[in-house]
């Protein structure tokens, strides 16, 4: 099953009429109440509800600021839509997971694509709605932004596995090319060079560089 199909399929075993949508005018209270309470105690999380097939019916401004969307832009689009093919494939398992057992999940991180091109790491939980009459009918679930917490381990990480690997290079360069590939992966990019910098004489030296586009 392509991303085009899955998006328009709803989760396994779900006819399509079963599909329905829990923010219609005749909610119960029951419904209203544990909605808010959950936008009221913890507003800077992003709270949603989706239909069975994964399309956002109802979120907070939260949620928006993280995605980086604007709310008409994210309202009845599926949540694969912010994804990448394998994390969208991660949550399509993940949310047929709980719609064939109701177990709900939680601290589950998957990567997000915001409109402005950035990577975000968040931290998900979801778990089922039910109608009055016990229909399931959609999700529910918070989005944490940990992107911050992310990058800090894996910085951390970086830095120790640099510091593990001074023994094993003795000359500058062996060095210096470890570092430069501990770089490129920690930020995403393509490139990277050493520049040093000799103070006395204010002279600058490009020591090592190293693309994975040998053109550049």
């Amino acid at each position: 099953m392509n991303d085009k199909q899955r998006k328009n399929t709803p989760a396994s075993g779900s006819p399509e009429d079963a599909v329905c949508q829990p923010v219609v005018g005749g909610e119960s209270a029951r419904t209203r109440q544990e909605r808010y309470r959950v936008l009221i105690e913890d507003v800077e999380d992003g709270f949603y509800e989706t239909s069975l097939k994964g399309d956002f019916l109802f979120f907070n401004d939260a949620l928006c600021r993280i995605f980086g969307y604007g709310r008409d832009e994210i309202q009845n689009r599926n949540y694969q839509d912010f994804m990448d093919e394998n994390n969208a494939k991660s949550a399509f398992d993940r949310f047929n997971h709980i719609y064939s057992t109701g177990k709900g999940f939680t601290d589950i991180i998957w990567e997000i694509l915001r409109k402005d091109g950035q990577r975000r790491f968040v931290e998900i939980s979801a778990g089922l709605i039910a109608d009055d009459e016990g229909n399931r009918c959609g999700f529910r679930g918070i989005v944490r932004d940990i992107t911050q917490a992310k990058l800090a381990e894996r910085t951390n990480n970086a830095l120790f596995r640099i510091a593990k690997a001074l023994p094993r290079y003795r000359g500058l360069d062996e060095l210096l090319e470890f570092i430069i590939k501990e770089v490129k992966e920690l930020v995403g990019v393509k490139g990277a060079m050493v520049i040093l910098l000799d103070e006395e004489k204010k002279e600058f030296f490009f020591r090592v560089a190293a693309f994975d586009d040998t053109e550049t």
